[in-house]
């Protein structure tokens, strides 16, 4: 497959000869037809080859591939349910699923380190005690100004 853009030492030359392109044209990994992708990232033509290849791939295709979530916690996609990476891990471990009343404590307080011996399984009182209490007092001060 040929590439429209032409290659020159300046950089990419576009199909009006503007030297303003820094990507160079990639085949679709669904369809294989040649595009100009406005990012790096892009692997698809169109939005149809991009359902597709979500469709094709599954999410979490390499052992323990996931995302962060908002708070900051590793999130995995488990039988197709959304799971907290670090509650799955405790479950494997102990070989029984968790209590509702039942934490997972990152002893190092790093939310993204899901290694078993940084991981400690607290009643939820005592992991509100032990995450709380800095904020707490602060709170309590700030209030009594």
């Amino acid at each position: 497959m040929k590439s429209k853009a032409k290659n020159i030492q300046c950089g990419l030359v576009d199909t009006l000869g503007r030297k303003n392109r820094t990507i160079e044209d990639k085949p679709c990994e669904i369809c294989g037809k040649v595009f100009r992708p406005v990012d790096s990232k892009k692997r698809t033509c169109s939005r149809s080859c991009g359902y597709k290849i979500r469709i094709l791939i599954p999410h979490n295709k390499n052992v323990s591939n996931g995302w962060v979530d908002s708070k900051g916690y590793r999130q995995i996609k488990i039988n197709g349910k959304n799971i907290r990476e670090h509650r799955y891990i405790m479950e494997r471990h102990l070989n029984r699923k968790l209590n509702i009343d039942e934490d997972v404590h990152h002893i190092n307080e790093c939310k993204t380190d899901n290694r078993i011996e940084n991981l400690q399984l607290i009643s939820h009182s005592n992991h509100t005690v032990l995450t709380h209490t800095g904020r707490r007092k602060a709170a309590i001060k700030k209030a009594t100004l």
